[in-house]
C-alpha cells in the first residue's frame, strides 16, 4: 500500500472517530456506542470528583486517540502517562482515561476530579473535611486526643474515665441529635494477658527488660470492651470502647475510645 494512501485512510479514521463525540458528560465527549456500566462519586484529599464505567467496541488505542482528539482541540493539555493510562488537565481539571479490561469489548475508566493541593493546603484541607465529617457527632468531654487512631473516617480518644461512662454519653447525646441505636455489643471483661502467654519464651524474653514488679501489676488486669452503632439518614456511626482495668494501680486505668464514622458503608 502507498504511503499517501495509509495517511489518507489515517486521517479518515482520526476524523470519524472525533465526529463520534455526540453526547457529553460533564462536557467530557463520549465515543458513540460507548456503553455506561457504573457511575459514583469519589473523593481524592477532600476534593470530589465522578468516575463512570465505559463498554465499548473501540480499542482502548482508539480511545485513547479519540479523546486526544477531542480534549486537545478543547484547550486540554495531555500528562504524559503510561499506556494503560492517559491524563489531561485544564487549569485545576483533572480527566483520566483509564483501562480496566480489554477481550471482547475495551472497558475502560473516565475520572474527572481536580488537581491534589501540597503543602500547608493539603493539611488544611485535610483538617477540614475531618472537622466536617464529625460535625455531628460530640467530642468526649475533657478526652484526648489519639493521633494514631484518628485517620480518616475514625476519631481515637483517651480517657480516664470508665467505659460504662463513655458508651452511657454517646447513647445520650448521640440520640439527642437524631442518631438512632441500631446495635449494641454489651460490655465484656476479658484478660489483660492471655491464658498461656507468661510461659511462652517470648514473654518472658520481655519481662526481663521491664521493672520487677510489672508482672505484679498486669497479673490480675483485665479489659472492659464494648460497642454501640448509630445510623441516622445515610450516615453510620461507631463508638467502640477498651478499657484496660490494673487493679493493683487504678490511676493506671484508661479507656480507649474509637469513633467511626461512614456515609457509605464503610466501617
Amino acid at each position: 500500500m502507498k504511503p499517501l494512501v495509509i495517511i489518507t485512510l489515517t486521517l479518515i479514521l482520526i476524523f470519524s472517530l472525533a465526529g463520534q463525540g455526540m453526547c457529553f458528560w460533564q462536557g467530557l465527549p463520549v465515543p458513540s456506542g460507548a456503553e455506561e456500566l457504573k457511575k459514583e462519586k469519589i473523593e481524592l484529599a477532600g476534593r470530589e470528583g465522578e468516575v463512570i464505567v465505559y463498554s465499548s467496541r473501540l480499542s482502548f488505542k482508539e480511545i485513547t486517540n479519540f479523546y486526544r482528539i477531542n480534549l486537545v482541540n478543547s484547550s486540554w493539555k495531555e500528562v504524559p502517562m503510561g499506556n494503560s493510562m492517559v491524563v489531561f488537565q485544564k487549569d485545576d481539571d483533572l480527566v483520566t482515561i483509564k483501562l480496566k479490561s480489554e477481550t471482547n469489548k475495551t472497558q475502560y475508566l473516565v475520572i474527572k476530579n481536580k488537581t491534589l493541593p501540597s503543602g500547608e493546603e493539603f493539611e488544611n484541607l485535610k483538617r477540614k473535611k475531618a472537622a466536617e465529617k464529625f460535625a455531628d457527632i460530640p467530642d468526649y468531654p475533657g478526652a484526648e486526643i489519639n493521633p494514631f487512631a484518628s485517620v480518616g473516617h475514625r476519631k481515637g480518644y483517651t480517657t480516664k474515665d470508665s467505659a460504662e461512662k463513655v458508651l452511657s454519653f454517646y447513647d445520650d447525646k448521640m440520640t439527642a441529635r437524631g442518631w438512632e441505636v441500631v446495635d449494641v455489643v454489651p460490655l465484656s471483661s476479658q484478660e489483660y494477658i492471655s491464658p498461656g502467654l507468661e510461659d511462652t519464651p517470648e514473654y518472658k524474653k520481655i519481662l526481663e527488660k521491664l521493672p520487677k514488679d510489672t508482672e505484679d501489676k498486669f497479673k490480675d488486669a483485665y479489659m472492659n470492651i464494648g460497642q454501640i452503632k448509630f445510623i441516622k439518614d445515610n450516615k453510620i456511626c461507631f463508638v467502640r470502647v477498651n478499657q484496660k482495668v490494673l487493679p493493683s494501680n487504678q490511676t493506671g486505668n484508661r479507656t480507649l475510645i474509637t469513633v467511626v464514622y461512614s456515609e457509605d458503608g464503610r466501617k
